[in-house]
């Protein structure tokens, strides 16, 4: 079967998950369609969406606690130099483990952390 099946299926997948839930699944599902859809064949705003909802899911899914498998993809480097780049920064701290880098970056991106309704 082509990739572009199963990339084209991973896509609806995570455009379902992102609006039905749960996080947890989006996340399954968005790094699915990572393996099937390469970096190069996304827009710019395309990879940034993708890469800040990621990163969203991955923060608030309940069953979702290996970071490193997003932190893994060529997809987070798509937040460097936007708004959302402290996603990024996040997500690294939450892999490490790392509780004062957490209280840092919601202390330095309070209005951005609180204004995400999946960080609520």
């Amino acid at each position: 079967m082509d990739t572009c099946v199963h990339s084209t299926y991973y896509h609806l997948a995570t455009e379902f998950f992102k609006e039905a839930g749960p996080h947890e699944s989006y996340y399954k599902h968005a790094l699915m369609l990572l393996a099937y859809t390469p970096m190069d064949s996304m827009s710019a705003e395309q990879a940034t969406s993708l890469a800040t909802d990621m990163s969203l899911a991955a923060i608030s899914g309940d069953s979702v606690y290996n970071f490193g498998e997003v932190l893994a993809t060529p997809i987070v480097g798509a937040l460097v130099g936007t708004p959302n780049e402290w996603l990024r920064e996040l997500l690294r701290g939450f892999n490490k483990g790392d509780i004062e880098q957490f209280k840092m970056l919601v202390d330095t991106y309070s209005s951005e952390y609180f204004a995400q309704p999946a960080l609520k």
